[in-house]
């Protein structure tokens, strides 16, 4: 999961949302087996799944942004849970999952006025 706890929770929810609610879907199936590790650290979490909203209850959507948050949550403080987690994600979610994003803008080196280098650095005007 991403370092930082909202990007990882954010990252969580988007992934649990893609996935849908297909009980035929690999990711699904792989997500039901998370929830198994997480329970065995809080049993409540199985009270979310299956996410099937039914009458009075909230609807499928919110049971999986809860879901979502209550694992992200327990994966904070149980391994194994972060580990089924963080799996699941990259099995399901990772770079190959996503589009990708914006290629990254061109860089330029400058060294001038009161410029600091800090590490090893060569100053030339050619190297042959």
């Amino acid at each position: 999961m991403p370092a930082s706890s909202s990007d990882g929770l954010e990252a969580l929810l988007s992934a649990v949302a893609a996935c849908g609610a297909d009980p035929e879907c690999p990711a699904w199936r792989d997500l039901a087996r998370v929830v198994d590790t997480a329970a065995r650290a809080d049993p409540s979490v199985t009270r979310l799944w299956p996410p099937h909203a039914t009458g009075g209850q909230p609807t499928e959507a919110a049971l999986l942004r809860e879901l979502a948050q209550q694992l992200h949550a327990l994966a904070s403080h149980d391994t194994a849970t972060r580990h089924a987690l963080t799996e699941w994600l990259r099995h399901h979610h990772g770079p190959a999952h996503t589009p990708p994003g914006p290629p990254p803008a061109a860089t330029t080196n400058v060294i001038s006025g009161d410029s600091v280098l800090h590490g090893p650095s060569v100053q030339a005007r050619d190297i042959h």
